[in-house]
Parts: structure tokens; C-alpha cells; sequence
């Protein structure tokens, strides 16, 4: 199963939304500017496991903001995030951002959860987040343990 690329790519190049560029984006924007971009991101569930998905913003919950509602192009859904369990961000050339490092740029102070609290689950094998990002495309949904 993809993790939404071409959906996502297609989306932006009709002009329906922003395809991020981690290179021309400026820092210093507002929260509310990350409505309508178009981004991958390394994601982790409330058991820790990783995935990799292709979303669009459509609207942001809380003040601060805690939550992101998107279009999720892997589930071809309605889908909420929480800023926090966001671990990468990748643009539409491959280039990778810790996800606290990107939203910060928003003027988003995010704490990144801890997936394993009490220690690697067995369903949450150890990752190289970098080999996940910069996979060639098409992508698949499934994580890349590391050795």
C-alpha cells in the first residue's frame, strides 16, 4: 500500500494546495499558514508505532494548537494528528525536518513525545527515520528496521 505520494503530488499540481519546500519555506510564519500545505511526515501512534504518511492541512485545533485535522492521502480520509507525535517532515524533493524543528518555524513550541516510556515495544522495532524519508518513490506504508 502507497503512503499517498502520487495522490498528494497530483492534488498540488492542480494548485488545489501548497507542496512544501523545506528550502524556500521562510521561518517566522503564523500557525494559521500551515493551512493548505501539502507535506509527508514519519507519524507515531499512541503505541508508538511509525508510519509514514502523505496529509494536507485543512484546519488546526486548540489554542496553542495541539491538533492538525488533514486529508489524509494514505487513508484517502478525514484524518486528526497531534503536533507532538509528528517526528519528521519530509517535502516534496526528500528533504527531511524533525518535526519540532519544522513547526517551530511556525511560531509551534511542540514537545515530542517519548514512544517507548517504559521501554521498546515489541510492535515498535528501533527505526532509521532518515532511510524512511528518503525512500525512492513510489513509497510503501511499512517502516525500515534498522540492523
Amino acid at each position: 500500500m502507497e503512503d499517498g505520494f502520487a495522490a498528494a503530488m497530483d492534488h498540488v499540481a492542480q494548485g488545489k494546495s501548497r507542496g512544501l519546500r523545506l528550502d524556500l519555506e521562510p521561518e517566522g510564519l503564523q500557525p494559521s499558514f500551515l493551512i493548505g500545505l501539502t507535506f509527508g511526515m514519519l507519524y507515531a501512534d499512541p503505541l508508538g508505532i511509525l508510519s509514514r504518511r502523505w496529509v494536507t492541512i485543512r484546519q488546526l485545533e486548540g489554542d496553542p494548537p495541539e491538533k492538525f485535522m488533514t486529508f489524509c492521502w494514505h487513508k484517502h480520509a478525514a484524518r486528526s494528528f497531534r503536533f507532538e507525535r509528528v517526528y519528521d517532515v519530509f517535502d516534496t524533493n526528500g528533504e527531511v525536518l524533525a518535526g519540532r524543528t519544522f513547526f517551530g518555524r511556525y511560531g509551534l513550541r511542540i514537545k515530542i513525545m517519548d514512544p517507548y516510556p517504559a521501554g521498546p515495544s515489541p510492535k515498535a522495532p528501533s527505526v532509521d527515520r532518515v532511510s524512511v524519508a528518503r525512500r525512492g518513490r513510489p513509497y510503501k506504508n511499512e517502516v525500515y528496521v534498522s540492523p
